[in-house]
């Protein structure tokens, strides 16, 4: 029997595909806030990129591994990782990185952890991380995951360029995944997205002295409050 390099491969993308499912449906299950609020072929998407972060970014190849990296991803921050104490011991890991992913928590300490959530931010679940993009071409890339119901890569483009200049405007711009917040906001709400007398909250966002994360934040809050939906 000879085997081709052609039917390895197929085995292999076979299996990679049943393993997505699996982390799927399992993540779905632990965080009910989050993947259920998407329709499955976007929750598919947004897995395959927790999933390929791992591979990608640390090179974790133990399926127990990348399991527990995109429950990080999901439980503490989409970029987690980023943070310095964890970015610090993944990096010196080397070729042992599923060692280190599995045992992160007893490696890294609480403040840590805590930091890493303070500062999460949401556009890993959306964006491939292999994939080179300006900002505005991740808030639209992450758009059209967001809202399959976006008609065309155009609509999509047109209201992340809304996103990243209105974010400019309130002084949101340094804040990564701001611009496809606001663009959520916009695309959930209307016109009168801005609108008090529409939505009262919105007087809230600007009180003078506020930070603009908490902000941010606020109008995360409201969109699962208002839509059940994660954004």
């Amino acid at each position: 029997m000879i085997i081709r390099d052609g039917h390895i491969r197929r085995l292999e993308t076979e299996h990679a595909a049943g393993f997505a499912e699996h982390v799927r449906v399992s993540l779905a299950e632990a965080y009910p806030h989050v993947l259920p609020c998407f329709p499955v072929e976007s929750q598919a998407t947004i897995v395959d990129n927790l999933l390929e972060r791992g591979r990608y970014k640390w090179n974790l190849s133990d399926e127990r591994a990348l399991l527990g990296y995109a429950e990080l991803m999901l439980s503490i921050a989409p970029n987690f990782d980023e943070q310095f104490e964890i970015d610090l011991v993944l990096s010196n890991a080397g070729l042992d990185c599923d060692h280190a992913l599995l045992h992160l928590h007893e490696a890294v300490p609480q403040r840590s952890w805590i930091e890493a959530e303070e500062n999460s931010q949401d556009l890993p679940l959306f964006v491939p991380p292999r994939q080179s993009l300006s900002g505005q071409e991740q808030t639209t890339a992450a758009l059209q995951v967001i809202f399959r119901e976006i008609p065309s890569l155009t609509e999509a483009s047109k209201l992340a360029a809304f996103g990243h200049q209105t974010a400019e405007r309130f002084g949101w711009q340094d804040i990564a995944d701001a611009a496809l917040t606001v663009a959520s906001w916009r695309a959930l709400y209307g016109d009168e997205f801005m609108d008090p007398a529409a939505n009262p909250w919105s007087a809230d966002l600007f009180i003078p002295g506020s930070a603009p994360r908490t902000a941010v934040e606020m109008v995360k809050f409201r969109i699962a409050l208002d839509h059940e939906r994660f954004v």
